[in-house]
């Protein structure tokens, strides 16, 4: 079933990429349509527990299914494109970039072997998505005793099971599908943004240089971990680099593509579903969008993550079943506040630059965006930067006026974003530009 459920995530991201027309490499192509559709299909068991039906295998294959059946339609339709992405050109590779694809292949491997032979075992999941996904598993409902009976009377036990339900409900899927322990998900998910960082990265630089920043992602202890401890932090992480790509791209292109756009905001509105605070980012992404019509382009992008960020948080918890816990209290205390904000400052470049999390990987990342910003000020790379601190920045008022937010959980965590877009940074820099440039000058000459 896992098999099939993985198949139906590819035909159905495919379908809706095959309407926006978006051209990649083969492979990265594919590792896109599976992270789009599993962010579709973690809509499955919310839909239907919104039209009052059981959500049972039986129910969830179905909508499953239902998607695929409309994607191969969309597939059909546009089978003109689809043929071009599936040419021996577009699905060729070179010899030099095998290893990169062997050490994906050995960590990876890991990664799948615990997911599927184990269960979930941090303390945030077992009481927070895990808990809600095993009742709705058996009770077939959202609404479910939990919620209803449980939570009202337990607090403060924990404030997770009101989290953002991208895990959740994905537990739900896989556990309906007959999963052991229903993270198999997961590991896909690792496995599909690996391929398809590495094809963005190296749509800008050489693939030799594409691949090694690659290669140092997976030497961090603490961000590898997460590929198989279910968290909501990785396929934040995931969803909102993903977002900032698209963006990239249609800021840069002359004339900007409305698919780039839409897609960016598709990923923006995941990533809001997997993680809440992810709405307070939406003023650095949309940094990019200062071209044309900003006011017009901001609100159209705002539109799909704000339904997703109410619609969890306001209209389900709330009023579909009783929010025991306030979540995201705001506290607005500015007694101290500098002394306060330098030691947030300080405390979250010690986990920033802290090699037992990270080793060196981050490190390196930092120094070629530093080699970047001091040889090259232009303003796409002054824009580029200001995701990065814009980020950090936000992270710390965060920190500073959000109950329950703090540096070693919160922050560490979050931090993830950060990696993503720091390496994303490096390996779009000018810097690393000219040096594939001068790589490839090279090489033609042997």
């Amino acid at each position: 079933m896992e098999t099939l459920a993985i198949f139906i995530h590819i035909i159905t991201g495919a379908g809706l990429l095959s309407i926006f027309r978006i051209h990649r490499h083969f492979i990265a192509f594919v590792s896109l349509a599976f992270l789009l559709g599993i962010g579709l299909a973690s809509f499955i068991p919310f839909l239907l527990e919104c039209i009052h039906i059981n959500i049972n295998q039986t129910t969830v294959l179905s909508g499953l299914i239902v998607l695929a059946i409309i994607s191969i339609i969309s597939c059909i339709i546009n089978k003109n494109f689809l043929s071009e992405i599936i040419t021996s050109a577009n699905i060729k590779i070179r010899l030099y970039e095998i290893p990169f694809f062997l050490i994906t292949a050995y960590f990876i491997y890991i990664s799948v072997w615990k997911c599927y032979f184990y269960p979930n075992i941090p303390f945030d999941t077992i009481v927070g998505p895990e808990l809600i996904a095993k009742a709705t598993f058996f009770e077939q409902t959202l609404k479910n005793s939990i919620y209803t009976d449980f939570l009202p009377k337990s607090y403060p036990l924990s404030n997770q099971p009101y989290y953002a339900p991208f895990i959740m409900l994905m537990q739900v899927v896989y556990l309906c599908l007959g999963s052991f322990f229903g993270k198999v998900w997961l590991s896909g998910m690792v496995l599909a943004f690996f391929l398809y960082f590495y094809f963005e990265l190296r749509h800008y630089i050489h693939p030799i240089l594409a691949g090694w920043l690659l290669i140092l992602l997976w030497f961090m202890p603490e961000l590898y971990a997460y590929t198989y401890l279910v968290q909501t932090d990785y396929p934040n992480a995931i969803f909102l680099l993903i977002a900032f790509s698209f963006l990239y791209r249609y800021y840069l292109n002359e004339v900007p593509q409305k698919a780039d756009f839409w897609l960016s905001s598709i990923f923006f509105a995941f990533a809001c579903w997997t993680r809440t605070e992810t709405i307070l980012f939406l003023p650095v992404v949309l940094l990019f969008l200062y071209k044309q019509k900003f006011l017009q382009n901001a609100i159209i992008y705002s539109i799909l993550p704000l339904i997703l960020f109410l619609g969890w948080n306001y209209l389900f918890l709330g009023i579909v079943v009783p929010k025991a816990v306030p979540l995201g209290t705001i506290h607005l205390d500015f007694n101290n506040y500098f002394s306060r904000g330098w030691d947030t400052l300080i405390g979250t470049h010690k986990i920033m630059f802290d090699t037992t999390y990270w080793n060196y990987s981050f490190i390196l990342f930092f120094i070629l965006l530093l080699i970047n910003i001091s040889l090259y000020r232009t303003r796409t790379e002054l824009i580029k930067l200001s995701w990065v601190m814009g980020v950090h920045i936000i992270f710390m008022l965060i920190v500073l006026h959000i109950e329950g937010a703090n540096i070693p959980f919160t922050f560490r965590r979050g931090f993830f974003k950060i990696i993503f877009l720091t390496l994303f940074y490096a390996g779009t820099s000018q810097l690393l530009i000219n040096c594939s440039k001068w790589a490839e000058r090279v090489l033609e000459n042997r």
